[in-house]
């Protein structure tokens, strides 16, 4: 697989869990953190940025 096309990331990242994980376009801050815990929802939310087009992809994850 050839990264030759690729420019970087569509956005930045966003990885989070509990009640974090249902604010749209979440962002860590000093009062809004959390740790993960094994019985939340944990969500991550990439993309990449290439010269034909752009990706957003959105995962859930539930581990227990």
């Amino acid at each position: 697989m050839s990264l030759e096309y690729n420019k970087g990331l569509s956005f930045t990242s966003i990885s989070c869990s509990g009640p974090n994980a249902a604010i749209v376009h979440y962002h860590p801050t000093e009062t809004k953190n959390s740790p993960m815990k094994v019985n939340q929802i944990y969500l991550l939310d990439s993309g990449g940025q290439y010269y034909d087009g752009t990706t957003d992809v959105t995962r859930t994850f539930h581990f227990s």
